[in-house]
């Protein structure tokens, strides 16, 4: 079951962490905006999971577009991987 927030937009950054023990990108910290927005998540006993979806085409992500226009699917949550500049230490 998808889980889908009840506000119509929502902007928020964040950064990946790099786990040193697992050798990999594997961390995300969620912002306290969509931890309000999506409750569930406090709870610990839920096991929660996601899934990613990449087009690699602008027709592609059209159709998928459509499926959600027509109510088919719900609204996907985008997320943009961007590279930061470091932060500079005073």
């Amino acid at each position: 079951m998808i889980i889908s927030p009840e506000i119509k937009e929502l902007n928020c950054y964040g950064k990946f962490s790099y786990d040193e023990n697992k050798r990999a990108w594997s961390i995300m910290k969620l912002k306290k905006e969509i931890i309000q927005m999506f409750p569930i998540l406090k709870e610990r006993r839920n096991h929660i999971g996601y899934r990613m979806k990449l087009f690699l085409s602008l027709q592609s992500f059209n159709e998928y577009s459509n499926k959600v226009s027509s109510k088919e699917l719900p609204v996907p949550i985008i997320m943009y991987i961007e590279r930061i500049e470091d932060e500079k230490k005073p």
